[in-house]
């Protein structure tokens, strides 16, 4: 009777269900929102990357640009000062520093390039460009006062720049005396002339400066405003995300996660799952009653399978390796080859090859205890781990072998004859460190060594 009442409340219950909207549905709607909601917020990120890479690019033409008119007002400067020391003492090299930033260096002239790339069309390339041509202006008095300066200390003419070999005094200062000439010299490049002509220069590299600022204000006003916008429709979409994640976030837990939390107690404990639920779950359930009968079913099969040799039922190297562990005091290890297995094998068939196999090994069975690991580790070759024992059963495991070998030797109707090699090391011989099976083998090469067909014990022909 609760059973036909649960059948039919839950048969109600998916009735009612069943007059809404469909989970399927409700989850393909939200992912398309929550699609059309992440692409514009990558679309929105996108420009806003683009946005901040505007202003990051206008702030670094700005101290650019900046860098360019502090540079012609430094080159300016420093041309000033070269032309004003050699006033004062008459020194050529001061002469060849002048012509070198005038000449060669050129860091007005290049200066006003760099502008020339960013603001070219603007008031404050217009103000730098003034500047460099009021610069150019004063050159030619400081070459005036460079000639004065050359004539009143008596220098040849030919050690200076062609310049100033070809700058003419006036016909008054050409009657000048040599101390005139000097003091004439000083005056051009510190009286009030001079002095107002770099202010000029100055005053132009300034209102560069000035334009400057007034320029990246306004596009940082223009930027920023664009950034403004674009965090806030980051944030509506971020909103909308949220919610939609939640949404789903909910719908899953009440229609999916619920169930699968009771699903899961039952795997836990190893029980069938009712089959109940939304139909993906109902047929999950029914695949999974399956496997578990199935798993239940070949369970033990596949754990032997797993840690046997197919073909002899012995325990396979696997199980070998595991066994073979350090230390190996107490262990002893056997190991078995059977003699020309190839010719065998090539002789008789491989059918006939498969049946000394099984010969051997169940020579082998009978003769160990169950304790000891009888494996198959290769194609014809067989190991024994006895475990618990030492060298003094030596004269115990010799008799073992040689009852083997005896089995092997007799022929049937189906296996003919064949011989055994058997190599035998004791775990407690084995020096700290050492390798028990690397000793067993060395025993069993040895006995190949010597013909084969024998037994022979690691540590006897040392």
């Amino acid at each position: 009777m609760t059973e036909n009442r649960n059948q039919e409340t839950s048969g109600k219950a998916e009735k009612k269900r069943g007059k809404g909207i469909p989970l399927q549905v409700i989850d393909i709607g939200l992912a398309v929102l929550a699609v059309i909601a992440a692409v514009a917020l990558l679309l929105t990120a996108l420009k806003t990357r683009d946005a901040y890479d505007t202003l990051r690019m206008d702030t670094e033409t700005y101290v650019r640009s900046r860098q360019s008119a502090d540079t012609l007002k430094t080159a300016s400067d420093y041309m000033t000062q070269q032309v004003r020391l050699f006033a004062e003492n008459g020194d050529p090299q001061h002469v060849a520093n002048y012509f070198e930033e005038a000449l060669q260096t050129r860091r007005r002239e290049r200066a006003l390039e760099d502008m020339n790339q960013f603001f070219g069309d603007s008031d404050a390339y217009r103000r730098l460009e003034k500047a460099l041509e009021e610069s150019h202006a004063l050159m030619d008095l400081e070459y005036y006062a460079m000639r004065l300066k050359i004539e009143a200390t008596g220098q040849p003419e030919e050690n200076f720049p062609v310049e100033l070999q070809q700058t003419v005094l006036s016909p008054q200062d050409e009657e000048l005396s040599a101390q005139e000439k000097d003091l004439l010299a000083r005056e051009k490049v510190f009286d009030e002339v001079y002095q107002s002509k770099k202010a000029q220069i100055d005053k132009n590299v300034s209102a560069c400066a000035e334009a400057l600022v007034e320029s990246l204000r306004m596009r940082e006003a223009d930027s920023s405003e664009g950034l403004l916008r674009l965090l806030r429709m980051q944030y509506l979409l971020i909103a909308l995300l949220v919610l939609f994640i939640l949404a789903a976030i909910a719908l899953t837990a009440f229609l999916v996660v619920m169930p699968l939390r009771r699903a899961t107690v039952n795997i836990r404990e190893n029980r069938e799952l009712a089959e109940n639920g939304a139909a993906e779950l109902r047929y999950l359930a029914r695949t999974y009653n399956q496997i578990l009968e199935k798993t239940r079913l070949h369970q033990e099969q596949i754990s032997y399978e797993a840690s046997h040799d197919p073909l002899t039922g012995l325990y396979n190297r696997g199980v070998f390796e595991d066994a073979l562990v350090q230390p190996h005091k107490d262990q002893t290890l056997i190991l078995i080859d059977i003699d020309h297995f190839k010719e065998l094998n090539d002789t008789y068939g491989h059918k006939t090859g498969d049946l000394a196999l099984q010969k051997l090994a169940g020579l082998l069975q009978k003769s160990f205890r169950a304790e000891d690991y009888v494996c198959r580790i290769g194609g014809d070759e067989f190991a024994v781990i006895m475990v618990h024992t030492d060298e003094t059963l030596r004269g115990l495991i010799a008799g073992k072998l040689t009852r083997i070998a005896a089995g092997a030797a007799k022929e049937d109707e189906e296996v003919p004859a064949f011989g055994l090699s058997m190599g035998v090391a004791f775990g407690a011989l084995t020096g700290p460190g050492g390798d028990l099976y690397k000793d067993a083998d060395t025993a069993l090469y040895r006995v190949k060594e010597n013909g084969r067909g024998a037994f022979g014990f690691y540590g006897d022909n040392d």
